[in-house]
């Protein structure tokens, strides 16, 4: 009963946002558009499906999340508020369920690569388990030649997204240092293999597990 309730609260939570994201696009006034780096691929945002190239430009960042069930229809969800975008995760995980065996990427690390494909013999790993000498986020990716390089990400599969930042310090808000604030969550032990389709490639400079 109680999983029922909640697939009925994450559900009706999905439709408001629906409705809402539609408005938002019927309102949103062109004069408040500003550059931005669309997926080359069908966006579905906060509901409503747009062909790839045809996504308007918003005033605010929207946030990206690449699940293995879209990267099989070719697709992209997209969202204009953090909490769509955490129902729609909820409600995907508590679908296609969090075991490893669910998993493409079945271990409590993520891996990063800076060659498309994962082919690059350098690779950066970022670990949810806190006994491990790897750090569980990264800040900032100042170091090791790092920063706006990554191109292949494995995500960690522990039932939690692996988010991957445009600016520093996870920062969302468009400022001196942070002019093209940008955010894409990668579901638990998804594989994405190239980030250029998504319009991510060498952008990641900041990283860490959940929202």
């Amino acid at each position: 009963m109680q999983h029922k309730v909640r697939f009925l609260t994450v559900n009706l939570l999905l439709v408001s946002a629906l409705l809402v994201g539609q408005a938002v696009l019927a309102q949103s006034p062109r004069g408040e558009d500003r550059p931005y780096r669309a997926p080359a691929m069908p966006v579905i945002l906060d509901g409503v499906e747009f062909a790839a190239g045809e996504l308007p430009s918003a005033y605010q960042p929207r946030i990206f999340v690449i699940t293995s069930e879209d990267q099989e229809k070719g697709v992209v969800h997209a969202f204009s508020s953090e909490e769509w975008a955490k129902a729609f995760l909820q409600l995907t995980m508590a679908r296609t369920g969090s075991e490893k065996a669910a998993c493409q990427h079945p271990y409590n690390f993520s891996v990063f690569n800076k060659n498309r494909g994962g082919g690059g013999s350098d690779n950066l790993y970022m670990d949810f388990d806190p006994y491990t000498s790897d750090p569980a986020y990264y800040p900032n990716l100042d170091f090791g030649g790092w920063n706006n390089t990554i191109s292949w990400v494995a995500a960690a599969c522990i039932g939690a997204p692996t988010a991957i930042y445009s600016c520093r310090d996870f920062e969302m808000q468009s400022n001196s240092s942070c002019q093209d604030p940008a955010r894409y969550f990668v579901s638990s032990g998804t594989i994405i293999t190239d980030l250029v389709p998504y319009g991510f490639n060498n952008r990641t400079s900041s990283i860490k597990f959940g929202f």
